[in-house]
């Protein structure tokens, strides 16, 4: 495993699957587990992607507005474009979603979109934080721009 450092001006998209019963705190919490994972600061978040059926929860626009971030959504029907590229291999999910993670795939949609098509990668695959009245699970996609480095997971 190589590390570069990302540039400020990178997109870097926070994906987020969840239950509709996730509290604010365990997406904080998680995001910060996530972040730590992948050694990115908290303010190189650009957006939060989720489910268009999730924006208007509470834990939603709570983290969007702590984070100072837009709330970017993706339809479901989205989902199966992009999962090729997505790393996690759920078949509960896969079934449901035509992708085998939400999170994954929420967040290469969107980062993919701010950058106008170009192809978004992951930096690691989703993590999940489950207790026992939600889950919910997170992953960080990133488009650099040419020049820029980016973090290598091999």
């Amino acid at each position: 495993m190589t590390k570069s450092e990302i540039q400020v001006d990178a997109h870097v998209i926070a994906g987020f699957g969840m239950t509709r019963t996730v509290t604010p705190e365990i997406l904080q919490e998680l995001l910060g587990e996530v972040l730590a994972a992948a050694a990115i600061k908290p303010g190189s978040i650009t957006g939060i992607a989720t489910l268009s059926a999730h924006a208007d929860l509470p834990a939603c626009t709570a983290l969007a507005t702590h984070l100072d971030v837009p709330l970017y959504t993706v339809e479901e029907a989205e989902l199966p474009t992009v999962d090729a590229h997505v790393i996690t291999r759920s078949s509960r999910i896969l079934k449901r979603f035509g992708t085998g993670s939400v999170a994954e795939a929420a967040a290469l949609l969107v980062a993919s979109r701010l950058a106008h098509g170009a192809q978004a990668r992951l930096l690691l695959p989703r993590m999940r934080a489950r207790t026992e009245r939600c889950s919910a699970t997170c992953a960080l996609a990133v488009v650099a721009r040419i020049g820029e480095q980016v973090e290598d997971r091999k």
